[in-house]
């Protein structure tokens, strides 16, 4: 039975727990993916090279090969691109690490490995003020032609995401799950808008994974899944994080692979500032601006929107008006509306639009400041 690699690859995926160090053991008792699923897996259980529950979902997916087989030429036929380790387009980046994918599925497109990237990462349960410099740093970094690396996760993933969408660039979310299948499920509109499938979008990026197309989340596929992370970005950011997280599984990740960290610093009383904190006290670049990056990935940002120095054609002229107004120290309503004219019923409406776009942040009891 003739089988190409990638199919060959694909099956071996669909058999699940059988993970990138079993695999390589495979191989190299089989000489190639291929044999890997010809050969009988009683012969490999007897050689101590899988076990039990290996070699059973090894026999599955022989006894289920046909209808694995119209899965796949279904996957394939609705725009997927697989990858395989040995394939030319396969990530440079991450096949240096050292237990890298034997098989990436992608919806849309991988990263440029001629541009820069970054990860940017954090916590689920963030605050307003996390979601709000997710965004801000994905979309600056993101116009200075840094490509955004993230989880599709609730919180600090999803805002790395929009930011970079924000800017009309590239971002890429690496998934938990297979590629017919987005966790959380809230996050779906957000999956098709990167991938350009959304009604009105174009391709921005893509999203990735290695586990089989229609694989569900299991605790363990994330952790898996930050290792491929760390893996595509050339620096991670990390903007919110409790102490003990799985924040921290990223960066360990990351650090292996000799990558530096990034972390945005906390409030010392907030729960939230301090995995960040603790960063930082361990040797991790204090994240205050978009420059500190940029300027760590060699890139010139002297002409480009820094901090200050935002794009407002796409405010309407109150929006402008209110802007111009703010400041990096918290106003009060009162003396916004002083400062702009405009009357004070009018503005939560057109600040909460502010907020929504990226420019400006509610730090509470009727304060806002700009971003």
């Amino acid at each position: 039975m003739y089988m190409d690699r990638k199919t060959a690859c694909y099956l071996l995926s669909c058999a699940g727990d059988i993970g990138p160090a079993s695999i390589g053991r495979l191989r190299l008792t089989a000489g190639s993916y291929q044999d890997m699923i010809l050969t009988d897996p009683d012969l490999f259980l007897r050689s101590g090279i899988i076990n039990n529950k290996q070699a059973e979902k090894l026999h599955k997916v022989r006894s289920d090969m046909d209808r694995l087989l119209l899965k796949y030429e279904e996957l394939t036929a609705s725009g997927v691109s697989i990858f395989t380790l040995e394939d030319s387009g396969y990530p440079e980046r991450l096949a240096k690490i050292s237990d890298p994918p034997f098989i990436l599925y992608v919806r849309g497109r991988l990263p440029d490995e001629t541009m820069p990237s970054a990860a940017v990462i954090g916590s689920r349960t963030c605050s307003d003020y996390g979601i709000s410099a997710a965004e801000f740093f994905s979309e600056e970094l993101s116009e200075n032609g840094v490509q955004i690396i993230s989880g599709l996760a609730h919180g600090i993933d999803t805002a790395a995401a929009v930011g970079a969408l924000r800017s009309g660039h590239d971002t890429f979310a690496v998934l938990g799950t297979g590629i017919n299948i987005c966790y959380p499920k809230e996050n779906y509109p957000l999956y098709r808008s990167i991938t350009g499938e959304a009604e009105g979008t174009h391709n921005r990026g893509g999203v990735i994974t290695e586990f089989a197309p229609d694989e569900n989340a299991l605790p363990f596929h994330f952790i898996m899944r930050n290792r491929i992370i760390a893996g595509l970005c050339d620096v991670l950011l990390v903007i919110e994080a409790r102490e003990k997280s799985g924040t921290s599984i990223t960066v360990n990740y990351a650090l292996s692979q000799g990558k530096d960290v990034f972390a945005m610093p906390g409030r010392i009383n907030d729960p939230l500032g301090r995995g960040c904190n603790g960063l930082i006290r361990d040797g991790a670049f204090p994240l205050t601006e978009p420059g500190d990056v940029l300027t760590y990935l060699g890139i010139d940002s002297s002409e480009k929107n820094i901090m200050g120095k935002r794009d407002t054609a796409c405010l309407s002229h109150d929006e402008k008006n209110i802007y111009s107004v703010l400041t990096e120290e918290p106003s009060h309503l009162e003396d916004i509306s002083e400062a702009s004219g405009i009357p004070i019923l009018k503005l939560p409406m057109i600040l909460f639009d502010l907020e929504q776009k990226g420019y400006a942040l509610n730090t509470g009891n009727a304060f806002y400041k700009r971003l």
